[in-house]
This record gives structure tokens, sequence and C-alpha cells, in this order.
């Protein structure tokens, strides 16, 4: 075995594997019991927060109406509590007992009610003593406490439970406590599931460790590199074993810890729900109620200015009292009563199509008397609520129970639809026997509630409210920020209200979100990722020195051999190259160039070399153009352009020329290369295309666009030195006539001919141009009279009256002109003038037409 080997092989020797093995083994069950109680002290505390809140939303007044015994059962109060439990557990799913308890004065815990459904094996009655108590449950009732003691076991199972005091406003005395069961077994389950991660790590870095040990013995018996980085695959996988696994429990713990901030942070900013709903008991229904009870006769001023104050908040729709009115005072109640507009007020309701209609016969009507806001409001003065299933079942309950009864009614305004609550608190007469007089009705708006509950907050919003039922759906009275449960954390407010059970879910806000994302275990995995690969780095390198050696002299002649390939291929393609070559010094001193810059400037490369390439230069200012030439190529680093170079021959050519400043690894310029292409060609033939752009094909003489830029260059000067320009508009005589007898072929040589002529009769600054087919246009430039411009026409004219030999023929051509004379001062443009020049060469062919038909007829 090598040094290397035993030097790496030592913490897999007997003793030292053994305390390795037991190391990680103990590392394992030591974190997975940290994590164990570090999830039962959150659950404990989630449990004791949710039980607490559940507390929040039960008025001790009413536990006072219980009395802790069977008389409870069918009391208002204890159905009522007993709805409540049964509806509100299904918003904490993880739980299996609700439960309200007390204690005798002998100490005795007994129940008063709990979640279960009536007659059910595990429901216990009120009264019921509760024998199995856990002395860890007991300070809630003497020291006023609230305690999570478990897990415990009595008759129905293995439970942990919180248990919250209900403490008697202005005193500390406990009345009774709310206890939230959760499954044991469960609980034990999760804390378990918490222990696999850490013990599943163990076992798998205990394998790791036994691989190694096998694998370090089997290559201490092999020859060859087989195994070189054994060290370097063991210390990488064991490390990214361990960083994801401690990652994964360090982002598990930022979740709890947000989590947990979120609670308390949720639980705060909806304890206003509690109060929101307990307002509109205490001030709204109460207080409205006992005002109206206080008057001997109410007048609707005095209902609006009680009410318009309470009937403000967004959350509440409608303030409205409504009289009871038997069948036998009707007609005397429509002929007395007015309505706050001060009219007689017709107990109505709606017909099919929705139009207010007389009420039908019925025992008893409960007519809109008044309503706080008087607009807006879903009821109209004089509807009779009876007319409604729903709320006469509503008034009923209230009646029979005296306590307010609220109702699921469904509102429309505009496109928008929504569920509202509608509560009826009943008012009795006691001169009548405690016959009901009236009630009165609050239209509460559930979807008002973010804005009233959270008008300024961006931590916590309000995902959605519903009402919950006994054993039965759930109803949705109103959704805002509805998401998937991984996309955030969710906080459940209980509330409880006129007999009815609540549950507010609220949902993380973009400020929390963003304030609490989960980052430490990305972090965690980044280092414990770049600390491994370290490590792994730093044992491969120190177990395989001289393998890593061997490999990066192997690499190093490698790069060598490719380097020394690639410059021999360099210098191929600069010696083979169709362009020349040339490179400088930093001064601008030749030091080489390949064989096509000898070609091209016909040097020889050893007559040329400690030389400027100057000398290839054609210009005629050299020194100048040169100075300013080098100093853009060093302000810039690269020039490119056309010039014109010559050859030894004292030939010139045009080149385009690119220079580029090579810079060594300090960034400063060692040496210019330049690169000549001979454009020669490339001049000649757009000196072709240019004049085939210009000139017409047949004649050689320019065409139109040549002679329209001609003539403008002739009238700038005519206005510049105060001379005439004429224009002279040549057509041929019976040239169709030529082209049909003697072919076209004839017609061509006979046009060019014509140009000929034109051509050597006119002077040098003068213009002979083709218009197209047989027409001519002729400028004269730098007239001095109008004379002047006559006698040149009748020198044209008089070409023609000499015949033109084409080819075996001999052929004579008469010829219409017409001249346009542009005089000093005038404003006509190019095209005016060749305009006026073809309208007056048509009427002169016109009066030739006549002339020889006038001529025939005298004949």
């Amino acid at each position: 075995m090598t040094k290397r080997e035993k030097d790496f092989s030592l913490p897999f020797s007997g003793e030292w594997f053994l305390l390795v093995l037991t190391t990680v083994l103990l590392a394992g069950a030591l974190f997975g019991a940290w994590r164990s109680r570090e999830i039962d002290a959150f659950l404990r505390e989630e449990l004791l927060r949710s039980t607490r809140v559940l507390a929040e939303t039960i008025d001790v007044r009413d536990v006072r109406a219980l009395s802790g015994s069977a008389r409870d059962v069918g009391t208002p109060q204890y159905e009522s509590f007993k709805t409540y439990f049964r509806s509100i557990i299904q918003a904490f799913p993880e739980s299996r007992f609700l439960t309200l308890v007390g204690r005798r004065y002998d100490g005795r815990v007994f129940f008063y009610v709990d979640s279960e459904p009536p007659g059910s094996k595990d429901e216990s009655p009120p009264g019921e003593v509760y024998d199995a108590v856990d002395p860890g449950f007991l300070p809630a009732f003497d020291e006023a406490r609230a305690v999570v003691a478990g897990p415990v076991e009595d008759q129905w199972g293995t439970w942990v439970s919180a248990w919250v005091p209900l403490i008697e406003p202005g005193s500390d005395r406990v009345r009774a406590v709310l206890a939230l069961d959760v499954s044991g077994d469960e609980w034990q389950r999760r804390l378990d599931r918490a222990k696999l991660l850490p013990a599943l790590t163990a076992l798998l870095l205990t394998g790791l460790l036994f691989a190694g040990r096998f694998l370090i013995e089997r290559r201490s018996r092999m020859e060859g590199r087989r195994y070189s980085y054994l060290e370097f695959a063991l210390v990488l996988t064991f490390g990214l074993v361990l960083t994801a696994s401690v990652a994964w429990m360090v982002h598990e713990r930022e979740n709890h810890s947000h989590a947990h901030a979120f609670s308390i942070i949720a639980e705060a900013r909806s304890a206003r729900m509690n109060d929101s709903l307990r307002n509109l008991r205490q001030f709204v229904l109460e207080g409205t109620s006992r005002f109206i009870e206080a008057r001997t006769e109410l007048d609707f001023p005095s209902f609006r200015t009680y009410a318009q104050h309470l009937s403000s908040a967004p959350e509440i729709g409608a303030i409205i009292w409504s009289p009871a009115v038997a069948a036998d005072r009707r007609e005397e109640f429509e002929s007395v009563v007015r309505d706050e507009w001060r009219r007689p007020l017709v107990i109505g309701e709606r017909d099919a199509s929705g139009a207010m209609v007389r009420a039908g016969e019925r025992a008893i009507y409960f007519p809109v008397l008044f309503r706080s806001p008087m607009t807006g409001s879903e009821f109209s003065a004089g509807e009779d609520l009876f007319s409604f299933p729903e709320i006469r079942k509503a008034i009923r309950t209230a009646e029979k129970s005296g306590r307010a009864s609220a109702v699921f009614f469904p509102l429309q305004r505009g496109r928008n639809a929504s569920t509202a609550l509608l509560v009826c608190r009943p008012l009795f007469s006691s001169v009548f026997g405690d016959s009901l007089k009236g009630v009165v009705l609050a239209l509460f708006l559930p979807d008002r509630l973010p804005h009233e509950v959270l008008p300024e907050s961006d931590d916590v919003t309000i995902a959605r409210f519903e009402a919950l039922f006994p054993e039965a759906p759930s109803q949705r009275l109103g959704m805002w920020n509805e998401r998937n449960d991984s996309e955030g954390y969710v906080f459940v407010r209980p509330l409880f209200a006129f007999d009815r059970a609540f549950a507010a879910s609220l949902r993380p806000g973009q400020s929390f979100l963003k304030y609490h994302r989960a980052r430490m275990g990305w972090f965690t995995a980044a280092s414990g990722g770049v600390v491994t690969i370290a490590l792994a780095l730093f044992v491969a390198f120190s177990a395989n020195r001289r393998e890593i050696l061997e490999e990066i002299v192997e690499q190093r002649t490698a790069e060598l051999r490719r380097s020394e390939a690639r410059h021999r291929l360099a210098g191929q393609i600069y010696r083979s190259l169709s362009e020349g070559v040339v490179v400088t010094d930093p001064e601008g001193y030749i030091l080489d160039g390949n064989e096509a810059l000898e070609r091209l400037t016909g040097y020889p490369l050893g007559e040329i070399l400690g030389k400027r390439p100057g000398m290839f230069s054609a210009q005629r200012k050299q020194g100048e153009d040169s100075l300013r030439f080098w100093e853009y190529l060093r302000e810039h680093g690269a020039w490119q352009g056309e010039t014109w170079n010559r050859r030894k021959d004292g030939s010139a050519y045009p080149v385009w020329l690119t220079v580029n400043a090579v810079k060594d690894e300090n960034g400063d310029v060692s040496q210019y290369a330049g690169v000549l292409t001979d454009i020669g060609d490339i001049k000649s033939e757009q000196q072709r295309l240019s004049h085939l752009a210009y000139h017409d094909s047949l004649t050689g003489l320019p065409n139109r666009l040549l002679l329209a830029d001609r003539l403008e260059m002739a009238l700038a000067r005519s206005r510049r030195e105060r001379t005439y320009v004429a224009t002279l508009f040549l057509d041929l005589d019976g040239f169709k006539e030529i082209n049909d007898t003697y072919g076209h072929e004839t017609g061509d040589v006979l046009l060019a001919s014509i140009a000929r002529r034109l051509s050597e009769t006119v002077r040098e600054q003068d213009t002979v141009a083709r218009l197209g087919g047989d027409e001519f246009v002729l400028v004269f430039d730098g007239l001095g009279t109008l004379e002047e411009a006559q006698g040149l026409r009748g020198r044209i004219e008089a070409l023609f009256s000499e015949p033109f030999n084409v080819g075996e023929f001999t052929l004579l051509c008469s010829v219409s002109a017409g001249l346009a004379v542009h005089r000093p001062g005038d404003g006509a443009t190019a095209q005016d003038l060749i305009s006026a020049a073809d309208t007056r060469m048509y009427e002169e062919k016109a009066r030739r037409k006549s002339w020889k038909a006038l001529s025939a007829d005298r004949a």
C-alpha cells in the first residue's frame, strides 16, 4: 500500500472506523431528537393559538345561562353552543373534539357541551363528570392560564389537548374552560416523521462509509488507475448527502418560523372581526331595539338621527324597523302610518316579475316602516318581510327563542351577486302579554370585511369568508385572494354570532411574502455545496498529487502541440491569402508581408522591409494624409477605406485597405496588420453600370436621367450668369415607314448615324440626348441671344437635308423640331423646358401635315 493509500485509509481502519461510525449514528439520533422536540413545541403553540381564537368567540354571559346539568338540553344557549361546536370543528380538520368544561366546588371537572352529534357514543352529556382528567390541565382552573398537555389517555383514546380558561369580566374567576383535542397517535406520527430525515441521513452515511472501506481495500489489491479518484467521489457524495439533509431541515425550520410569525400577525390583525360582529349584536341590534322600546311614539326623523351613524359602517348594508301588523289592523295601519317620505304606507309584496303589488291576505304582516339609509336598501318601504320565506323562518325562530336570529339573503347589485347576513332581533310588547311587537333587522355585508377589518394591511389578506353548518357543506359568503395551499400559510379565524358559526381564512399579503421568503435552505445548500466541492478537491489533490501533476504536464504538452499546430495553420493561411497582407511595428515600419502583397505591389519582400507603407501610395499629398491616417489609427485602433496605390512599374490601381491594431497581453499596441484588396475590376464594373444607367444603349447618348441632370445644371448657370438656355426637341418624320420597309436593324443603324452626326455638330458644352424611339433632345448652354438659339436650330435642321448612308441603303430622313428658350430671370424647371419644346415640336408636325394636305388639294 502506498503512502497516499495509508493516509486516506486511516478513517477506515478498525478502531477509527468504529469511532466514525458511532459518531455518525449518534449525531443522527441527536438531530432527530432535537428536531422532534422543535416540531412538538411548534405544534403545541399552534394548537394553543387555535384554541385561544376559538375561546375569543364565546361570550361568557352565554355560559352563565348554562347550569352544567341535564336541564341544559333544549335550552337556547345549549343548542346554540352545540350547533356552533359541531360546525366550527370543521374549520380545524386535525382536531377531534371541541369541549366546554367547568369545575364544581368539590374540584370535580364536568362537561357543559361538546362537539359530538346528539346521541353518538362519544357524546358527553351536560353535567357528566370527567374523572380521567390529567393533572396537567388543572392549571387552567387553578392559575387561570392556558395549557397544553399530553399525550394523555382516557376512555376516548390518546389525546393532546389545549385548555384555555374563560374569565368572568371584571374578575379573575374562571367561569369555564374551552378544550380542543387532537389525536395523540397522529401527533406522535408527526414527531416520528420529524426524526425520519436525520435517521435516514445517518443510515445513508453509514452505508457510504462501508462502501468506501470496501473500495479502499479492493484498490489496494489492484494495479492501475481504475480507482484514482475514489477519494474525491467518496468525499463529494458524503458531503452532498449531508448538505442536502441539513438544507432541507433548515428549510423546514424556516418555514415553521414564518408560519409562526404569520399566525401571530394574522391573529392580531383579524381580532377586529370579533369586534365587528360583537358591535353588530350589542350596538346595532341591541342599541336600536332599546331605542325603539324607549320611544312611546316613533317617527322617521328620530329613527334616522339614531340609526344613520350605525348604518354608516361599510359592513352594515341597512338597519330596518319592521312592526308586527295583524290582519285586522291592516287597514288602520295603512290609513294612519306614513313612511319616511310622508306618504301613506301600503303593505305590499313583489310579484313574479319583481314589481311591487299589494300584499295578499295573511294572519300577520311585517312591513318595512323605517330604514337607514333611505336609498340603496334592498327592501322598499311598506314591503312585507313575511313574503320572503327565509326571513319568515328567521322571524319565527327569533320569536320562539327570544334571541337574535340570522338568515342568509342573496343580493344582486348590478352585475355583482353576493350573499348577505340578515339578522333579526325581536321586540316584545309587555302590554299584550309579551306578544311580538316587531323586529329590528340589520343587513350584514361580509364582502366588505377586508375593507373594514384590514383597511391598510398588506401583510395579511382575507382569502374567503364562509358559514359553517353541522355535518353539511360550508356556504361561501365572500372570496378575495384565494390561493393554493402550497403558495403560503393559512390562518383560520373562527367567528360565532347569532347562533351561527363562521370562519375567515387569512393568507399572507405581498408585504409578508416579500420579507419572509424561504432563503436559508437555499443558502445552506449553496454554502454546503461549495464547501463540499472544495473539500473533495483538496482531498483528491492531496491523495493524487503525483497523478494530477502528470495529468497537468500532459495537458500542457497537448496544449503546446495544439498551439503549434494553430500557428502553423495560421502561417499557411497567411501565406496563401489572395489579399495582400502587410505587418508593421507601432511606428509604422514594415516587418513582414505575404506573397500576395508582392504580386499586388510588384515589390519583392526584401525591398520593402524596414520602409513605410506610404511607398505604395499614389496620392499626391502623402505627408499630410499619412499624418492624419496614423493619428486616427492610434486613436481608434482600426481604419478601413478606399485608396489608390502605385505599383513598382508606375501603374496606379484602387485598393480597399483595412488596418487593425494588434495588442499584447498588457493592452499595448505591438503591431499593425493591414489587408489590401485590389478593387480595380470592381471599379471598372461600377463605371460600366453607371454608364448604362445614364446613357442610351443603342446610340451611347445621355438618356432621360442624365439629360434632366445636365439641363438643371445649365439652368443654374443661366440664373447665375444671366445667359440663355435652349432646348431643341427632335422627332424623325416617317421613321415607322423606314422600320416597316427596311427592317428594325436598318432603323437602329439610322438612329446611330443620326446620333453621331448630331454629336459632331454641336458645341462642346452642349448636350445631345435620346429619350427613346425616334425622339432626340438637344440642350444649348451659355447662349447670349435668342437669335443665336434660332441659328443653332437652323444648323441642326440643315443636317437632315443630306441623306444618310445606312449599309447598302441611302436614306433621306426629315425631322420635326420644337425649340424652347429659357431667358434670364425665368423660373422654369428642366421638365417645364422639355415639355414646352415637345409641345412646339408637335405643333410644327401638325402644321406640316396641314400644309401637305393643302398642297395635295390644290394639285
